[in-house]
């Protein structure tokens, strides 16, 4: 794979940078093989956007496929062609699109596309239903151009399970990425003297030219690689992305432009560096030559329109347009980034916003970078830090430079932190929906089984509750049957007790009744005799104490004269 990225991108004619191109070679491969194959946003019907003229493709139609957890999805890449007729350029463009649904159809296994063409038109942009990140019967347009009366575009069409409908298949608008240029060098100036501000001028033309194809958003700055060591050079790249919000960065430096009979050479070096990393990408070399009057004069600014009417120009604008071809094939698969500019709790921000067609509902995943283990090269320098995907960020505010987004749950939790990156990568999306799938399954049956444990111990609560209840109610019943045979034998104790206690009253009572009768008789003759005697006894007295006063009585009345009784 390496050879082939190599051979690709021409590597293989510069020997003299070989180590550097390896690396790049092995750091653009990983960051293709990782990619998400399709960094989608919501579908939207797109506006066509002209792009200037380039040379006309003709490549065989490239499918990368990827495993993911509900289905076999890939990615077919077909280019259409139409001739611009007297109908104009609308119906062209309409006929190259169907031409490209029809090859990636067919190219997928699926049925053609027949009479029914897609709505293609100036209309302004339209929402669908379909979810970002999710795979489906969707393709985008990659490239589209004008050269010599023909029409091109190039769209990437997703295939799920070798199957793609051409006829009803959804157009989704990318993410725009953001490039930032950086001032261009001039190998030899003494080539450079009557060409107006080359170094700014060149950067400019190509940025507003990559800038009109429709994916890239681009920004320019006047700061510089440094001339020093690796490490530096990367920690310059990395802060000057950053200052300017981009993904990419691209330099570069004018090789040749120098004049021999009547011919002049524009010969470029192209360099595009990972924004986030610092690494290098692509490292391109491009060749023109202009014949004629190839002087251009001071008086003609570099990119203006009279530079370009000129033949240096015309071959200057003919290498720019092969370059804008080479960045958005290079550029292509690699998933679209940003920075997090900012996190409170679950909220994210990220540096980008409408001005990138960004919607809400997107969905990116954020990376957490792990500075504790930097990696190192053979030779001890820092190339940089692992990372891993923390979760995912779904975007809910979208702002013209900026966006708003809601994490499961806090990024400090999660690790996420200002400077991470946030990515739409398919590949990571789904691994994370397969995860918190799994996890959401894991919790799921966790809770059944502690409903299910809670439920069971429930039911052998009850049943021990239960358990209890009867055993107390028979412990009461039987306690009450004790009680009740203790009473029974209670009150049957005390009913003898009570009847022999009776009879034994009523025996005793009649002995004492018996007793007493004759002791009461006794007492009674006792008594009266008592009585008797003292009745004797009294009778004895009073007539003893009679006698004497009968006596001095009688003797006081023989005494006395008798006294006549008055008469009443």
């Amino acid at each position: 794979m390496l050879e082939n990225i190599r051979s690709f991108f021409g590597f293989g004619n510069l020997p003299a940078a070989s180590a550097h191109m390896n690396n790049a070679c092995r750091c653009f491969a990983a960051a293709v093989c990782s990619s998400a194959l399709f960094c989608l946003t919501q579908t939207a019907i797109a506006e066509p956007e002209a792009a200037e003229s380039a040379p006309p493709q003709t490549k065989a139609v490239q499918t990368v496929a990827v495993q993911t957890p509900n289905a076999y999805t890939g990615r077919v890449r077909a280019e259409g062609i139409a001739t611009i007729g007297t109908d104009g350029r609308s119906t062209a463009r309409h006929a190259a699109l169907a031409n490209a649904l029809r090859k990636a159809s067919a190219s997928a296994g699926a049925p053609a596309m027949k009479d029914k063409l897609p709505e293609v038109t100036n209309a302004p942009r339209q929402n669908f239903e379909a979810r970002p990140g999710q795979p489906g019967n969707r393709y985008s347009i990659l490239r589209e151009w004008e050269n010599q009366g023909l029409y091109h575009i190039t769209i990437g069409a997703e295939v799920v399970m070798g199957k793609f409908d051409a006829e009803n298949a959804t157009l989704l608008q990318l993410p725009k990425k953001k490039i930032v240029f950086i001032q261009f060098n001039v190998a030899n100036t003494i080539h450079v003297d009557d060409i107006n501000n080359i170094y700014d001028g060149f950067p400019a033309a190509l940025s507003s030219r990559l800038e009109a194809s429709g994916g890239f958003l681009s920004a320019y700055s006047s700061r510089s690689i440094p001339n020093a060591t690796e490490a530096t050079q990367r920690e310059a790249i990395i802060q000057i992305a950053k200052e300017n919000g981009a993904q990419f960065l691209i330099s570069g430096m004018v090789i040749n432009a120098g004049i021999s009979q009547k011919t002049r050479h524009i010969e470029v070096e192209l360099s595009v560096y990972d924004g986030f990393t610092g690494t290098r990408l692509l490292l391109r070399r491009l060749d023109e030559q202009a014949r004629g009057d190839v002087m251009v004069g001071n008086n003609k600014p570099f990119g203006s329109s009279i530079f370009f009417e000129t033949a240096f120009g015309k071959a200057t604008s003919r290498l720019i347009d092969s370059a804008v071809n080479d960045l958005q094939e290079a550029l292509e698969n690699v998933p679209f980034s940003a920075h997090i500019i900012r996190v409170a709790g679950k909220s994210v921000f990220l540096d980008a916003g409408e001005d990138a067609l960004l919607k809400p509902g997107d969905q990116f995943v954020a990376y957490a970078s792990d500075v504790r283990t930097p990696v190192t090269g053979l030779n001890g320098l820092a190339l940089g830090t692992t990372e891993r995907a923390a979760d995912t960020i779904t975007l809910t505010q979208i702002k013209p430079q900026f966006s708003i987004g809601e994490l499961p749950e806090d990024a400090a939790k999660l690790g996420i932190k200002v400077g991470n990156i946030a990515r739409i990568n398919f590949s990571d999306l789904h691994d994370l929906a397969a995860k918190q799938l799994a996890a959401q399954q894991q919790a799921k049956a966790q809770q059944e089984a502690k409903i299910k444990t809670e439920h069971l111990k429930a039911e052998q609560a009850a049943q021990a509750e239960a358990a209890r209840i009867k055993a107390i109610q028979i412990a009461q019943a039987e306690a009450a049957r004790i009680k009740a045979e203790q009473k029974a034998k209670a009150k049957a104790a005390a009913e003898a007790k009570a009847a022999k206690l009776k009879v034994q009253q009523a025996t005793k009572s009649s002995r004492l009744s018996a007793a007493q009768q004759a002791r009461a008789r006794a007492l009674a003759v006792r008594i009266k005799a008592q009585q008797k005697a003292q009745a004797a006894a009294e009778a004895k007295m009073s007539k003893s104490k009679d006698e004497p006063e009968t006596k001095t009585e009688a003797a006081q009345t023989s005494a006395k004269p008798s006294t006549p009784i008055p008469k009443q």
